[in-house]
């Protein structure tokens, strides 16, 4: 089948992938409708395919790139999804011209309170927190979230550690503090999804222990810096708070300590889904990079684990393969 990857997304703290379909002629196929759950006009023009961890799937890029929609700021401070209608054929990037004219998401990055719409206000005017992620190779960043979602946010990211740097009344004071700690120390707001997957390697990977120390300094450092501005959050119960232990992404921990850095001599290492296809099998994603091992090998090694017990362990940066258009085969 024709499709091309919309999003990760989590579900009940497991990723999955969401590919958009296609008709052999490249035209976008019409959603399947429920006359007792009735479709927004926007969803009607998209049918969507999910893959979930512990399938297999091979993909084959036709050489093609395709609009991946936009977001549609509601008037109750909710964002909704909208598909590219023609899911348009593009050069570069992930959105058609019309389509990134429309999005509106980046509204809560660039609007100051006082020129924000009501819609605006209602989504950024809730409890945010700041946090310190850290990755595989010892990278870090600065990030914030709505407090409501939790852990999600350093699930979808693909955090390795996380430490919880305080709580903020909303998205502009929370933001105010992220720029400063980003402005006053070595701490970035962005890391690449290939970096992320690069990561993922017996010789560039940290071990455990020194990653959790290098998010307890990365912390550390920032409140040095939030401190003397008094810009430091309110402290908040939950896992990663403050300086008490990092959260552990346990799943990223499983793969590191008994796949990628307890086999070093297993060929291993990033997968170029454009270049190589699969099949695979997909055993889990940890934000937009998914280990994967060669279709159909092996079992996992246990339920905690879900290393397999034969083949290499590979990491594919799912990332890279989003708006592509690709040849899909799921089983």
């Amino acid at each position: 089948m024709l499709a091309y990857l919309l999003k990760t997304y989590a579900n009940n703290g497991q990723m999955v992938l969401r590919f958009r379909l296609l008709d052999q002629d490249g035209q976008p196929l019409p959603a399947v409708e429920d006359p007792a759950n009735p479709l927004p006009e926007t969803s009607k023009t998209a049918r969507y395919l999910d893959v979930h961890p512990g399938q297999q799937l091979q993909v084959k890029p036709t050489g093609q790139r395709r609009c991946v929609g936009h977001s549609r700021l509601q008037p109750d401070g909710t964002f909704l999804y909208v598909p590219c209608r023609t899911a348009r054929v593009i050069d570069k990037s992930t959105q058609c011209f019309p389509c990134r004219r429309a999005d509106q998401s980046m509204l809560i990055h660039r609007t100051p309170r006082e020129r924000a719409s009501e819609a605006l206000v209602k989504y950024l005017d809730v409890p945010h927190f700041l946090y310190v992620a850290t990755f595989a190779d010892g990278t870090s960043k600065v990030g914030t979230s709505r407090s409501l979602r939790g852990m999600n946010r350093w699930v979808e990211q693909g955090a390795v550690m996380a430490q919880r740097l305080g709580e903020y009344p909303d998205g502009w004071a929370v933001r105010q503090a992220e720029d400063a700690v980003s402005g006053g120390c070595a701490l970035t707001q962005q890391v690449r999804s290939s970096r992320k997957a690069a990561s993922y390697v017996a010789g560039t990977a940290l071990e455990v222990e020194e990653l959790e120390d290098v998010c307890v300094d990365a912390a550390r450092q920032a409140l040095q810096v939030l401190d003397p501005l008094g810009l430091r959050g309110d402290e908040a119960d939950g896992p990663g708070s403050f300086l008490g232990s990092p959260w552990q992404n346990e799943v990223a921990l499983d793969y590191l300590q008994e796949g990628f850095l307890a086999n070093p001599q297993v060929p291993q290492g990033r997968v170029d889904l454009k270049k190589q296809g699969g099949p695979w099998h997909l055993q889990q994603l940890v934000g937009t990079t998914g280990f994967l091992t060669p279709g159909g090998a092996g079992a996992s090694a246990d339920a905690g684990a879900s290393v397999p017990a034969e083949g290499p362990v590979s990491a594919a940066d799912f990332g890279a393969l989003k708006a592509i258009e690709v040849e899909l085969d799921v089983l």
